[in-house]
C-alpha cells in the first residue's frame, strides 16, 4: 500500500502525538489511513539485574496470554485481541496492520520532526474523517451524507472515572477516596509549574451517565483542554489555543457549542463506550499501593528461586517487608507500612501464583483503560427529516434514527457519527513503579500544602 523508502518520508506529515506514539498522515490525504509510530524508549537508569528480573516476571505475568515478546507488534496484537477486545467490545476497535519501518525511513521521519522514533508502527484507519469508499471496518465508515458542515472529530482522554475503595490504601491517603485522581494530579502539576491553570474537569461527571453532568464535564475540558482534548476539522488538527474558536466557527450555523457538546454527550450515551471503559478501569481493585507491594513480593520470590533457596512460602510474600509512602524516606529504606495496610495486604500476599499474576494483569489492563483516548467523529447532514426545525435540542431529545449506520436526528437534521478507541498500548510492568512514585508525590504534596487540601 505504501512505500517506506527514505525519500518517501516527506510524504508523511505529523498529525498528532502523545507520550507513547506519534501519528502521521499521508500528505495526499486520499488514502484515509494514518501511520502510528511508537516512540523510542529513553535509556533507563535501572540496574541491569533489576531490568532482567522485571522482564522475567513480566513474561510470567502474561504467560498463556502473550506468547511472542520478540520484535514486532505480536505482543500488542495479542494483548488487544485476547484481553481488550473481549472487555471493550469489537465495535470501537479498528485495529491496524503492523509494519516494521526501515531504519532510514524512521530516522528521516524522526529527524524531520525532532522526535525519537522506533521502527514499530501500525497503518490504521484515520478516525478523524469518514471514508468515502466501502470498508470492512465496523461502523459508518462507508456511509455518505450530503453534509451541511465540516467533519468534526474530538479526541478526548476521559481519565479515571471512579474513586478507589481498596483497603490497601494508607489511612493517611483518604483524600484519594473522595477526590478524583485527575484533580489531585492537576494540583501537583500546578505546584511543580507544569500547568498554568487548574482544569475544573471532573471525570466522575463524564462517566456518570447523567447528560447534564456529562455536558458540563465536556465544557470544562473545552475550557482547559491541556493534552486531554484535541480537535480535528475535516481531518486537519487544530491548535489548542484555537480549539474553542474553531468549534464556534464551524458549528455556529447549527446551534454552536451547545449543539456540539449535546451531540457528543448523546453519542457517548448511545454507544455505551464509557460504561465499558469504566468496567475495565475498575479491574484495579487493589490500587497501586497494593499492587506495588505484590510485585515487590513476586520479585523477591523470583530472586530466592533463582538463588536456589529452599524456602517455599505459601504466597508471594509477607506484608511486613513492605514500605510506607506517607513520608519521604530519611534514608535508602522506607518506613514500615501502617498496621491497617499490613492487615489489608495479607489476603493479597497469600494468593497463589496464578491469582497473583491475574491481579497484576488486571491492574495493567485497568491502566490501559485509564490512559486510552476516545475519538468521536461526526458531521451534520443537509438532509431535513421534516421534524422539529429548532436549531438546538437538548441531549435527551436527540433520537437514534439508524443504530446500524450510527445516525442521530436533532432539529430535523441527521448527524452521522463514529467512535473509536485508540492509545491501547500494553503497559510494561515497570510502569507500576512509576505510578507508585507519582502517587507518593501527590500524597506528599497534599500533606505538605494545606491550601491544596482545602482547594481539593
Amino acid at each position: 500500500m505504501y512505500d517506506f523508502e527514505p525519500e518517501e518520508a516527506s510524504c508523511w506529515r505529523l498529525k498528532g502525538q502523545g507520550n507513547a506514539n506519534a501519528v502521521f498522515a499521508y500528505a495526499s490525504g486520499k488514502e484515509h489511513h494514518v501511520l502510528r509510530v511508537r516512540k523510542e524508549k529513553l535509556p533507563e537508569n535501572t540496574h541491569p539485574e533489576t531490568s532482567e528480573a522485571l522482564a522475567g516476571l513480566e513474561k510470567k505475568v502474561w504467560e498463556g496470554v502473550i506468547t511472542d515478546w520478540g520484535s514486532g507488534g505480536a505482543a500488542q496484537d495479542q494483548y488487544e485481541n485476547k484481553v481488550l477486545r473481549p472487555l471493550l467490545g469489537a465495535e470501537c476497535f479498528h485495529r491496524g496492520e503492523y509494519v516494521r519501518l526501515p531504519v532510514d525511513f524512521a530516522a528521516t521521519l524522526a529527524r524531520t520532526y525532532g522526535l525519537q522514533l522506533s521502527q514499530d508502527a501500525w497503518i490504521a484507519p484515520d478516525h478523524t474523517v469518514f471514508c468515502p469508499q466501502p470498508s470492512q471496518e465496523p461502523g459508518p465508515r462507508s456511509r455518505t451524507l450530503s453534509c451541511a458542515m465540516p467533519t468534526i472529530c474530538l479526541e478526548l482522554k476521559p481519565k479515571c472515572g471512579f474513586l478507589p475503595t481498596s483497603p490497601c490504601i494508607h489511612p493517611g491517603h483518604s483524600i484519594k477516596r473522595r477526590v478524583p485522581r485527575f484533580q489531585l494530579h492537576q494540583q501537583l502539576k500546578l505546584a511543580q509549574g507544569k500547568a498554568e491553570n487548574r482544569s475544573s474537569y471532573n471525570p466522575l461527571d463524564l462517566f456518570s451517565g447523567d447528560s447534564l453532568k456529562m455536558h458540563e464535564a465536556l465544557n470544562d475540558l473545552l475550557t482547559c483542554p491541556q493534552n486531554n482534548l484535541r480537535l480535528f476539522v475535516d481531518g486537519e488538527p487544530i491548535a489548542q489555543h484555537r480549539l474553542e474558536q474553531k468549534l464556534v466557527e464551524v458549528s455556529s450555523p447549527h446551534g454552536g457549542l451547545d449543539w456540539v457538546l449535546s451531540t457528543i454527550t448523546a453519542i457517548l450515551l448511545q454507544t455505551g463506550v464509557l460504561i465499558k471503559v469504566l468496567g475495565v478501569q475498575k479491574l484495579d481493585t487493589y490500587d497501586v499501593e497494593g499492587i506495588k507491594v505484590l510485585v515487590d513480593s513476586l520479585l523477591a520470590e523470583a530472586s530466592k528461586a533463582s538463588a536456589g533457596s529452599s524456602a517455599q512460602p505459601s504466597g508471594p510474600g509477607k506484608a511486613d517487608s513492605c514500605t510506607d509512602t506517607t513520608k519521604p524516606p530519611q534514608s535508602t529504606s522506607e518506613a514500615p507500612l501502617h498496621e491497617a495496610q499490613r492487615e489489608a495486604l495479607k489476603p493479597l500476599l497469600q494468593l497463589d501464583s496464578a491469582a497473583a499474576f491475574q491481579a497484576v494483569r488486571d491492574y495493567l489492563t485497568a491502566v490501559t483503560a485509564k490512559d486510552l483516548s476516545i475519538m468521536i467523529t461526526f458531521r451534520r447532514s443537509s438532509r431535513h427529516t421534516g421534524s422539529d426545525d429548532s436549531a438546538v435540542r437538548h441531549t435527551a431529545q436527540m433520537e437514534v434514527r439508524d443504530p446500524e449506520a450510527h445516525v442521530l436526528t436533532d432539529g430535523g437534521h441527521e448527524t452521522e457519527y463514529m467512535v473509536a478507541l485508540v492509545d491501547l498500548d500494553i503497559k510494561p510492568l515497570k510502569k507500576i513503579y512509576e505510578h507508585w512514585k507519582l502517587d507518593r508525590d501527590i500524597m506528599w504534596m497534599v500533606a505538605d500544602d494545606p491550601v491544596a487540601s482545602e482547594v481539593l
